[in-house]
């Protein structure tokens, strides 16, 4: 018998936590709170009615995905290469991206990974079909199920069967949205579960088929998945850092606001009596016996030590999370310029870990657009050719001071490390070539201005001769 150390040959996947985690990380994401009112009801089955008047939350989730959610914040600018690919083609698809809003829907697509470790994204016909166009659908991961055939993969396109669940109609009464459930393959795609008279019905088409082949889902993980399983695991850490922000706040509050009236305490006189005395502004109080007493008391709970170590964990969570707390927080101190290198540095790690991401997302998003356009377009016909989407990301560029950034970019220019084209592209997220075009224009007017109106910077200017082109002018061309 071959001995091995290896053991528990089983291993069991809790879905439902999973599923019910990311589900709650969601909501906050959303600035979503029922989770924190869930909490309460289960810590103070007593009291919790009494602390909702007064419940501190805290969109901690919110504000975490959108701070490290910023490769899109400015419009990514994509190169097709392939056999074919013609400029007119090109132009075709920047126009197709722009009118389906890929640079938003990517956008939130990050905000989801940030949130929630997992995101989807779901490239489908639009509505209706007839049109040829493609929708994009930014699914919340708990809505997806997915069968693989290799257990080995992480990828969908090895997936057997996926089941989703979407939307169907909404109640106008109640505002009620009610869903379905809809199985998707390789082959085909039906609502197995919805109301009756879309059961068993077509997802796309009336006769139930998937014309691109394959399912049509992109799945983006922030950490790699555990072998045998297609989803990364949920933020654990990121929920309970929220759950302790709002419930912890909340009871201070509710702390404070107990203790912020003091106690009256009545000694030597009956409760019947007691409870006839009013005590408050213009009240005389007048005890007849010695032996009575009226004191206050005042409860001194440590609020402040309390709050100390909600900030504390707070801080030591966010410096987890690549942030620096103090800029984060938005501290009212002086934040000094190495501490915003240094959290650029860190910010820089995670910005690289979602570019390696989203350029296999971005690969992926153009083949099934192509084959939804050669689907619902091409009769047959190939409409585009397949090609590589290299993607270049314009992140916001950091404050600094006008005129030294001009100097250094010039600087940059005359020492060839980039162009005028490059740093405007990269600047206002536009691509490359119509980068190129507009430097040349600004560049031929600006030429065209100074010689109908010629400054007098030297002596032959100033008797009128012709005035030499400036050595950075023939850099720039």
């Amino acid at each position: 018998m071959h001995l091995t150390p290896l053991q528990h040959t089983v291993d069991v996947f809790d879905g439902d936590t999973w599923r019910e985690n990311t589900r709650k990380l969601y909501e906050y994401m959303n600035r979503e709170f029922v989770d924190t009112v869930e909490q309460l009801q289960e810590l103070f089955p007593a009291t919790w009615e009494n602390r909702l008047p007064i419940i501190r939350p805290v969109p901690f989730v919110h504000r975490l995905s959108r701070s490290l959610s910023t490769l899109y914040q400015k419009p990514a600018s994509r190169r097709f290469i392939g056999r074919g690919w013609t400029p007119q083609i090109q132009q075709e698809v920047e126009i197709q991206y722009e009118e389906i809003g890929v640079n938003i829907h990517m956008m939130r697509l990050q905000e989801h990974l940030v949130a929630m470790n997992n995101a989807v994204s779901f490239v489908v016909p639009g509505f209706p079909v007839e049109r040829g166009k493609v929708r994009l659908v930014t699914v919340p991961p708990h809505f997806v199920d997915i069968k693989m055939k290799d257990h080995l993969s992480t990828e969908p396109y090895d997936a057997e069967e996926v089941h989703i669940k979407l939307p169907v109609s909404t109640d106008p009464h109640t505002g009620l949205i009610y869903y379905g459930i809809a199985r998707i393959t390789n082959e085909e795609a039906r609502w197995v579960d919805a109301p009756k008279k879309l059961r068993g019905e077509g997802l796309w088409f009336k006769d139930g088929s998937n014309p691109i082949g394959i399912i049509p889902l992109i799945i983006l993980r922030g950490s790699e998945p555990q072998i045998g399983h297609i989803w990364a695991h949920e933020n654990q850490d990121l929920l309970q850092a929220q759950r302790a922000l709002n419930l912890s706040l909340t009871d201070i509050a509710y702390t404070s606001a107990l203790q912020s009236a003091a106690i009256g305490v009545l000694r030597g006189v009956s409760r019947q009596h007691a409870e006839e005395i009013q005590i408050g502004p213009e009240t005389m109080l007048g005890l007849p016996d010695p032996e009575m007493n009226l004191d206050f008391k005042s409860p001194k709970a440590d609020i402040q030590s309390y709050s100390n170590s909600v900030m504390d964990y707070m801080k030591l969570s966010l410096s987890h999370a690549g942030l620096n707390p103090d800029l984060f927080l938005q501290s009212s101190g002086s934040i000094s310029a190495t501490a915003k290198q240094y959290d650029a540095i860190e910010r820089q790690v995670e910005k690289t870990r979602h570019e390696q991401t989203f350029r296999r997302a971005e690969q992926r998003l153009w083949g099934l657009i192509r084959r939804w356009n050669n689907a619902l377009r091409g009769n047959g016909v190939e409409v585009y050719p397949n090609a590589k989407v290299e993607v270049d990301f314009h992140e916001p560029a950091p404050i600094v001071d006008a005129l030294h950034e001009a100097q250094a970019l010039r600087m940059f220019i005359e020492d060839g490390q980039t162009s005028p084209a490059q740093a405007l592209a990269q600047r206002e997220g536009i691509p490359l070539e119509a980068a190129r075009k507009r430097v040349e224009t600004n560049i031929k007017d600006t030429l065209k201005t100074r010689a109908m109106n010629p400054a007098p910077v030297d002596g032959n200017a100033a008797q009128g001769k012709p005035v030499q082109v400036s050595e950075t002018s023939k850099i720039i061309q």
